[in-house]
């Protein structure tokens, strides 16, 4: 059992818009990050919810329409969970602005949105 990091990775994630994806034929990808010079290969499963997180699109809108376009696959819910886990763990998402603006608590801080 690890660590549900789907509360790290904000409500809609967002990617950095400095990431660099190479899309490649076979619909693999290749995501770039020019500031810590480290290359991260995705499976098409993994291209295609990278291609989701556009910052509008929540999680669970995620999952939704990969299973819609994917439906012959099982567990799709689970695996774009543990995709977008990867992508907050390796730095590839901004931050939540939600979670920015909140204390330790989970309160909002004064002045905050």
């Amino acid at each position: 059992m690890g660590v549900d990091m789907r509360s790290s990775i904000g409500r809609s994630p967002t990617a950095r818009p400095e990431i660099e994806a190479y899309i490649v034929p076979d619909g693999t990808c290749f995501l770039y990050d020019p500031t810590r010079d480290e290359g991260f290969a995705l499976d098409q499963l993994g291209a295609l919810v990278w291609d989701y997180c556009d910052g509008a699109t929540s999680r669970e809108q995620i999952a939704a329409e990969v299973s819609a376009l994917l439906p012959n696959h099982s567990d799709l819910a689970e695996r774009v969970n543990e995709l977008l886990a990867m992508f907050a763990t390796q730095g590839l998402l901004l931050p939540d602005a939600a979670m920015l603006s909140s204390d330790a608590t989970g309160q909002p801080q004064k002045g905050a949105p």
